[in-house]
């Protein structure tokens, strides 16, 4: 009878996992029910780069920005915001946003030219944040600011819709597989004011 009971805790204990991974996040919601007497912060869930302090990650490749760019012109669901270098014509910063629901995506690539004091010549290099916001020229047109997504939000959706961004990218699989790899869930603490 105990192996019973057991064996029931545990297929229950992993179901409601199944349940929080894939469909509703009760952990999540259940943490920011936790009253908090000091500060009445929201906790929101957000993606970055697996960077300390969530700074930006070099890739081991170059992005071709103007390339990037003309892809994802044709393509009304995205906004694109390029400020092109000065050095090279592959200088630059391009940043991509996606809105999914409520909450905008984004995807930022900084290529510029370095020294290499190892090898001692300029390279091209690419520095990569991914995150969740709305972005600034929308949120001076009056468009409420969300930082990211609620609690209660699956984290599978949260990766899947991230992953859909890097999927429509005209990149090789492998240097698609090294931005996937680069990104990280986390919680945030600030207030959303479009939580409830």
């Amino acid at each position: 009878m105990t192996v019973k009971i057991a064996l029931l805790i545990v297929f229950s204990l992993f179901g409601l996992l199944l349940v929080n991974r894939y469909v509703f996040s009760w952990i999540g919601l259940f943490l920011n029910l936790v009253p908090n007497p000091t500060e009445p912060i929201l906790e929101i869930k957000t993606i970055s780069v697996r960077q300390p302090n969530g700074g930006a990650k070099r890739l081991s490749f170059v992005v071709n920005l103007p390339e990037l760019r003309t892809a994802f012109g044709a393509r009304s669901e995205y906004e694109i915001i390029y400020h092109s270098g000065h050095v090279t014509v592959y200088d630059g910063v391009l940043t991509l946003y996606r809105k999914f629901g409520r909450v905008w995506y984004f995807v930022s690539f900084d290529t510029r030219s370095k020294y290499d004091l190892a090898a001692k010549e300029t390279k091209l290099v690419t520095e990569m944040k991914v995150g969740t916001g709305t972005p600034l020229h929308l949120w001076r047109r009056g468009e409420l600011s969300v930082k990211g997504e609620r609690p209660f939000v699956p984290s599978f959706i949260i990766m899947r819709r991230i992953n859909r961004m890097i999927q429509d990218m005209p990149l090789t699989r492998g240097q698609k597989s090294e931005i996937r790899s680069c990104i990280k869930m986390g919680y945030e603490t600030g207030i959303n004011l479009t939580f409830f």
